[in-house]
This record gives structure tokens, C-alpha cells and sequence, in this order.
């Protein structure tokens, strides 16, 4: 049985600004012209579960992407549009529960405590090494 499509999650409002901040520190994502993504998928889902198990949840299942052209230096690649993404995924209600403590100030809104850099910041550091490896396997 196949998952329901995605749907964009967060608005532009709320990536952009940890977007500007990571283009800013590592070059290379503007380079490998980096989506930074928001998908919102229905219960059921099937797939990884945010434990990493394979699994069934009934609950709302959110994923932040990272997509960038792949690999980065190849152009063969980038005319035929073929992109690598890292995806961390994890339970809507976590989610909103980390927002809510962020609105409530418990975060230092703009810092590394905003739990979306958190997310996003993970997933760069993983995706730049999964790019630049890809990319040195494909030369």
C-alpha cells in the first residue's frame, strides 16, 4: 500500500530565515542549489518510522528535506535532473510540542534552540557528507 502524497508543511515565512543562515555558513548548499523541504504525510503511513523501524503509524508523519543536485559537480547529472535528498523524519504532535515550547520562549528564537535549525542542521551535516561521498564515488 503506498503513502498518501505529501503536502508542504511549514510555510516559506518559516524555512527561508534557516535556509539564508545555512547558505550563509556553508557555500556548497548554494552551489548544489539545496531545496529545503516541509512534507506533511496522512495516517496511515508506511515506511521508516521516526524510531527507524520499518512500521505502520496512525499518527501524522512530518519529514524535513534537504534535496540537492546530485552529484553536484557532474553536469551530465544535473541536465537530467537527478537530485539526492536526506530526510529526517518524526510525529506531527513532536513536532508541535517543540514549536509550542519555542513560542512559549523557552527557545531563544533565532538561535540554535529554534528546533527547525536544529532539524536542519542535523540533516546538513549529514547530507554534505552524503553528497561530497557520492560525489567522489561518481568521478
Amino acid at each position: 500500500m503506498e503513502n498518501n502524497k505529501p503536502e508542504v508543511y511549514l510555510p516559506d515565512e518559516r524555512v527561508l530565515p534557516v535556509q539564508e543562515v545555512l547558505y550563509r555558513e556553508i557555500p556548497q548548499l548554494t552551489e548544489w542549489r539545496t531545496d529545503f523541504v516541509t512534507m506533511r504525510f496522512e495516517p496511515p503511513w508506511y515506511g521508516v518510522l521516526p524510531e527507524g523501524a520499518l512500521g505502520v503509524s496512525m499518527k501524522g508523519i512530518l519529514q524535513f528535506a534537504l534535496i540537492s543536485d546530485f552529484p553536484p559537480t557532474r553536469v551530465i547529472q544535473r541536465a537530467a535532473g537527478l537530485r539526492h535528498s536526506t530526510r529526517a523524519t518524526l510525529y506531527e504532535d513532536a513536532w508541535e510540542e517543540a514549536e509550542k515550547e519555542l513560542s512559549n520562549g523557552h527557545y531563544v528564537n533565532g538561535s540554535v534552540g529554534d528546533p527547525l535549525e536544529k532539524i536542519f542542521r542535523g540533516l546538513m551535516a549529514k547530507h554534505k557528507w552524503e553528497v561530497t561521498r557520492l560525489s567522489t564515488i561518481m568521478n
